[in-house]
């Protein structure tokens, strides 16, 4: 190999190594970002359980391209607490859907089933439909 092909290579390589470092740095960077505490945004829109869990239940395309991706406050009484996952469940059975509501970690622990039944008021981003409406990114605004 020639002197001058070897510095086209070896420049080559550092290049292609320097890519690789940037592109594993904002990885990392992305991966590590906080996702901002809603405790003091404002909600976009703000509603019951019940009517969000019957808009996605009557029309899910249209509800997903009105709520997807906006910060939503619901209101409505514990069905489930899942402690340990910070998983929140808003329903009960006449609702045609549940809402899931993941709380942002760090936030009020909910370890005593005695709120169940008891109306809350939470905010979070809605993420769509799966099995159940998701939000997440959750705080928990009220309890009743």
């Amino acid at each position: 190999m020639t002197k001058h092909k070897s510095r086209i290579l070896l420049s080559i390589m550092i290049l292609l190594l320097m890519a690789i470092a940037i592109g594993a740095g904002y990885l990392l960077y992305e991966y590590r970002k906080l996702s901002p505490d809603l405790t003091g945004k404002k909600a976009d829109f703000s509603m019951s359980a019940k009517k969000l869990a019957e808009e996605f239940h009557l029309n899910e395309t249209i509800a997903a391209q009105n709520y997807t991706g906006k910060i939503l406050e619901v209101s409505g009484p514990v069905k489930e607490i899942n402690s340990e996952e910070d998983l929140l469940i808003l329903g009960d059975s006449s609702y045609p859907l549940m809402i899931s509501c993941a709380l942002k970690p760090g936030s009020e622990k909910l370890i005593s089933h005695e709120v169940m039944q008891v109306n809350v008021v939470v905010r979070g981003v809605c993420t769509g439909y799966l099995l159940d409406v998701q939000l997440n990114n959750g705080v928990i605004i009220n309890k009743n």
